[in-house]
């Protein structure tokens, strides 16, 4: 074979293995009450449910 169609042929590979890779299914772990969540690092604790969030902004800001 030619270095050339080698050379292809590995590039594709690659491409492929890496939007493989890339788009893979987030691992999903269920809490204690059964419900299914996307294992994040943005959730501590066991899930409290009497969670407030409280949202700050400026109307006359264009950023916010």
């Amino acid at each position: 074979m030619d270095k050339k169609v080698v050379g292809i042929i590995l590039a594709i590979i690659i491409v492929v293995g890496g939007f493989l890779w890339l788009t893979k299914p987030k691992p999903v772990a269920k809490t204690s009450d059964g419900v299914s969540t996307t294992v994040s690092n943005h959730v501590e604790g066991k899930g409290t449910k009497n969670v407030t969030v409280v949202e700050y902004g400026d109307f006359q800001c264009p950023a916010c």
